[in-house]
């Protein structure tokens, strides 16, 4: 059994605690117009633009939105044309098509970059890795079963609010780049970005949740606990205690999803091996932050009558020193396959209750966003046609089914018969 030593602070976590200024969020959107601003012929009302997407304007805008999110400024516009705009020839005259021709094109490469990470964000991770690049952060999901109704609409709000929080972290990992004057990834195989490519994806997501319009649409007030903890284990007794640190208690996660759980980290960390952390002392930690979504059904009553149904996420996120995350990816020769390694985490979960009615009056307009974030891109352009938010959001997020009930299921069989 590892050793081990910790520490556990409660409630360190909150959400909803936000700077005031919103644009100092995202430095660098300036060089990068603004990261979606959009050029009019994508704004008109009920216009089909050139890549064949229609987008109706059948949303008023928030007016007590935070407009400080590049997304929102793309719904204000979007907001201001159908209501200034409806009928107005001038706005696809060619005199004010030509009075922005750099932010245009400024944009253009704003959204095809956006684009790309939400391409990423549906790729598998093992292949992202082997193209030498961080994988976007894990979103899992534990589907209910098919036939439970409410369970499953509940579900698949939390499908469509992964796909907003894609679209929003897609943005946040775009303007940090523009901030550094930084054209491309960070790579896995370059020196000194080994870390720097990981804890991008990790800010972004955790930004997108934190900061900004989306930390309105979760209910945190259960609190998070952080803990820190130290080992010293064996190699192999790694996988278990991680993924125990990021599921422990959530009662749909069977043994049959651990085993899945553990394919998956194995897969995850085998892609990595190639790739030398390289890690110094002054290098900072190595962070990732894991989302899985979740139903509770509460049973009022205790006969099994009467629940109450409501659409969690789980929010983990973890942080390792770097030279021992290192040392866990050595594949050490005959002599030492059972030698002991120290490790330390630090874990900080959050459970956050989606708001659904929330979601749902948002829903329109962020399925409009995404539209125009993905209509150059073909892969994503089918997916979102077919079903939305909520077609990307399943895309995007690793499911692990219910399993159902065999005594159930066998009483029906016979029944049937």
């Amino acid at each position: 059994m590892p050793s081990r030593s910790s520490s556990q602070k409660q409630d360190l976590v909150n959400p909803h605690q936000r700077p005031s200024s919103g644009l100092s969020l995202y430095p660098g959107l300036s060089s990068i117009s603004y990261c979606l601003s959009l050029p009019n012929s994508f704004l008109d009302h009920n216009r089909t633009t050139d890549s064949q997407i229609t987008i109706t304007n059948n949303f008023t805008m928030d007016p007590n939105a935070d407009l400080s999110h590049p997304i929102e400024r793309v719904l204000a516009g979007m907001s201001a044309s159908a209501t200034e705009m409806p009928n107005d020839e001038s706005a696809t005259s060619p005199s004010s098509q030509s009075a922005q021709p750099s932010q245009d094109s400024d944009s253009s490469d704003s959204m095809d970059m956006v684009a790309v990470e939400l391409q990423r964000a549906i790729a598998e991770p093992t292949t992202t890795i082997k193209h030498g690049q961080a994988p976007p952060s894990f979103i899992f999901g534990l589907e209910p079963s098919p036939k439970e109704d409410d369970q499953v609409k509940a579900f698949s709000q939390l499908l469509g609010m992964s796909a907003v929080v894609r679209m929003f972290a897609a943005i946040n990992t775009v303007a940090a780049r523009g901030s550094r004057k930084q054209s491309k990834p960070y790579s896995l195989s370059k020196e000194g970005e080994y870390v720097a490519a990981f804890n991008e994806g990790t800010d972004a997501v955790i930004k997108a949740l934190t900061v900004g319009p989306l930390a309105q649409f979760y209910d945190c007030s259960t609190g998070g606990s952080t803990q820190t903890e130290i080992f010293t284990l064996k190699r192999s007794e790694l996988h278990p205690l991680i993924l125990k640190r990021v599921f422990s208690g959530l009662a749909s996660v069977t043994d049959e999803h651990m085993k899945d759980l553990d394919q998956v980290l194995t897969e995850f960390v085998s892609a990595l091996k190639p790739y030398d952390c390289a890690p110094t002392d002054d290098q900072p930690n190595l962070n990732h932050v894991v989302l899985i979504n979740y139903i509770r059904a509460t049973d009022l009553t205790g006969g099994g009558h009467v629940f109450v149904v409501e659409p969690f996420v789980r929010r983990v996120y973890t942080s390792l020193k770097s030279q021992e995350w290192a040392t866990a990816l050595e594949k050490p020769g005959f002599f030492r396959r059972n030698e002991k390694i120290k490790f330390s985490i630090e874990t900080t979960v959050t459970e956050m209750k989606l708001n659904g009615p929330k979601y749902q009056a948002n829903k329109a307009k962020y399925e409009q966003v995404l539209q125009l974030m993905t209509s150059n891109k073909q892969d994503l352009e089918s997916i979102v046609k077919k079903g939305g938010l909520e077609a990307f959001g399943r895309k995007t997020c690793r499911l692990l089914p219910a399993e159902e009930d065999k005594t159930e299921d066998k009483k029906e069989d016979k029944e049937n018969e």
